[in-house]
């Protein structure tokens, strides 16, 4: 069984990443977190329950989706940049000295670099 990891999405919530799917929170339990897969809407019924934001992980419901990794390579580097963003850096080389650290399949899942530049934007002010 792989560590969790945990990033956020782009509200600020908690994602779930667990031997290749990632899950957004579903419900909140008195002892436990039911967690369900990100693809949801394909429709993919895989859910896990996990003892809030620790382990250990039972899964409840298989994946109908395939495994992803680069996509979680693209969200750890947004959220670096957006921490990198509140140091006084310039915008431009923040982005680019993190594009050049990014595995090349990793960038399908990011926004064109106008759009990362706003979202950094957002944050300094």
């Amino acid at each position: 069984m792989s560590d969790l990891v945990f990033v956020k999405n782009k509200f600020g919530n908690p994602k779930l990443y667990h031997e290749g799917y990632y899950y957004i929170i579903d419900k909140y339990y008195e002892n436990h977190m039911e967690w369900k897969c990100d693809q949801y809407q394909i429709p993919c019924h895989g859910r896990i329950h996990s003892n809030f934001l620790k382990s250990p992980i039972k899964i409840t419901i298989n994946h109908v989706c395939e495994p992803d990794s680069d996509k979680l390579k693209a969200l750890e580097f947004i959220g670096n940049i957006k921490s990198d963003a509140k140091s006084g850096q310039p915008i431009r080389t923040i982005i680019k000295s993190g594009l050049a650290k990014l595995d090349k399949n990793a960038y399908l899942y990011l926004s064109n670099n106008e759009a990362l530049k706003k979202s950094l934007l957002r944050i300094r002010r």
